[in-house]
């Protein structure tokens, strides 16, 4: 399951392609299961597949920081992981990812606008980790 989090968006085509038409790679998951990734994913420019791994690892980043607020909660149980729902709800609605798909067609840059907005979600989460909420 954790891998499936980790992966990684791509769109058909190469950096002009439109944002909308989704395939994922998880490039991240190491070179072993690049053989078996969609044929959209092989022989991209480096910078593509730089935005690529790039956006991967902050997602990463951004997963395990929200993971580690909701163990803080002490709310886990042997059956289930905490999930604070209102705060993920708070956490996106403030982000406004959905602007990086509305603002460009350019994968790269809707990449590096994932990016930004990600780090923007962990500082959120730091701030409540800190705040002790």
């Amino acid at each position: 399951m954790c891998r499936s989090l980790i992966g990684l968006i791509l769109v058909f085509g190469l950096t002009d392609a439109a944002v909308n038409e989704f395939v994922t790679c998880d490039f991240d998951l190491g070179s072993e299961v690049e053989p078996r990734l969609p044929v959209e994913c092989r022989n991209l420019d480096e910078p593509t597949r730089a935005a690529l791994l790039q956006e991967a690892e902050s997602f990463k980043v951004f997963n395990e920081k929200l993971t580690e607020y909701e163990s803080s909660q002490g709310l886990d149980t042997e059956e289930v992981l905490y999930k604070d729902w209102e705060f993920r709800a708070e956490l996106y609605g403030n982000a406004e990812l959905n602007l990086c798909q509305n603002t460009t067609e350019i994968l790269v840059e809707y990449l590096d606008c994932l990016v930004e907005k990600r780090a923007q979600m962990v500082l959120e989460i730091e701030e409540k980790i800190a705040n002790g909420s």
